[in-house]
């Protein structure tokens, strides 16, 4: 349907479409049929900027459908706000690469955006957290308040898809809080891989927020010892680029356990070693591969070769910051090893 529209067109359109789906989300909540309809019609022009066909298609066939419903109908109503959403979601996905991921942070100095960035990870983190767990009746009010958070938070720092993902997160708990809803597992989990794919590209953009290296962490576990950091740093960067092919091979054959066993290892190393952003990024698959193993989701390649990428981008910006600490043939040796794969 034409050009590819621009990227302050896309990021635009998500910005008002998220809030007018939020408006989407009071309306249904507050049963307001007349509501839904008028933000229906804006949603539906507000497509037509950006001219995808599903999603010009979709708020049309519900614009028509819902002009003629003069009451809230909450089976009818949901499943209008599922297929929008869907549609919203996939259009995301097509663009992604357009949508600016951190549009406010160039408002704060170095400091106030470690802080904002360190919130929203931390709220990101503290929803899939509760996901992953397990969501069942009682524990819905817990998933609606942290998923309002993100959206939150998310805003702050200017994360536009992230804040669409947690806005249908949201609207999602909500319908199933007022038993207007069935609650969908496989729907929240796709939802988290989104944040987590998200989570990790903010680790690679922000290095002032996540720091390659907390030499406080390492000083604390080698008592101090110059010689012993510089021993323990190499074997630790070592064993990570010897694990690449491993991980690699794990991905090519969907070996979920592999993956999980080797990340959870390095999490500890990188933990104890104060290698925060590899210790972020590890934490991160890990987390994003235990749907998978436990086939509550079907395993990506695509998305764990990403996932895996950010491992190894952050040790190269933790051997980076270290070199005083490794050898230059080390870092030439890791990024020589990476590179062939």
């Amino acid at each position: 349907m034409g050009a590819t529209p621009s990227g302050d067109v896309v990021a635009d359109f998500f910005r008002n479409g998220t809030a007018l789906k939020l408006v989407l989300v009071k309306a249904l909540e507050l049963k307001n049929a007349e509501g839904v309809v008028k933000t229906l019609q804006k949603l539906h022009e507000l497509a037509l900027t950006v001219g995808h066909p599903k999603l010009i298609a979709d708020t049309k066939k519900w614009l028509e459908r819902t002009q003629g419903a003069t009451q809230y109908d909450a089976k009818f109503h949901n499943s209008m706000y599922c297929e929008v959403a869907k549609s919203f979601t996939d259009l995301l996905k097509k663009y992604s690469e357009s949508i600016p991921k951190l549009s406010k942070l160039e408002k704060h100095d170095v400091a106030s955006r470690s802080k904002v960035v360190q919130l929203y990870i931390t709220e990101l983190f503290a929803l899939k957290t509760k996901i992953l767990e397990g969501v069942d009746a009682r524990s819905v009010q817990t998933v609606l308040a942290k998923a309002h958070k993100l959206k939150n938070s998310s805003r702050l720092i200017g994360a536009i898809r992230v804040q669409s993902i947690a806005c249908d997160i949201e609207a999602f708990m909500r319908a199933v809080k007022r038993g207007e809803g069935v609650f969908d597992a496989t729907l929240l989990l796709e939802c988290i891989l989104q944040l987590t794919l998200e989570a990790g590209e903010i680790c690679n953009q922000e290095s002032a927020a996540i720091p390659a290296l907390n030499r406080e962490i390492l000083e604390q576990s080698t008592m101090g010892d110059v010689e012993f950091s510089r021993q323990m740093m190499s074997m630790f960067c070592t064993e990570v680029v010897q694990s690449h092919p491993t991980l690699l091979q794990a991905i090519k054959r969907s070996n979920c356990k592999t993956i999980l066993r080797t990340c959870h290892k390095l999490k500890g190393s990188s933990k104890m070693l104060g290698a925060i952003r590899m210790q972020f990024s590890l934490n991160n698959w890990e987390e994003a591969t235990k749907p998978a193993f436990k086939s509550q989701v079907p395993f990506s390649v695509d998305d764990a070769t990403k996932l895996c990428n950010d491992i190894y981008l952050s040790l190269i910006n933790l051997m980076e910051s270290c070199s005083d600490l490794i050898t230059p043939e080390l870092l030439a040796m890791a990024k020589k090893a990476i590179a062939k794969t």
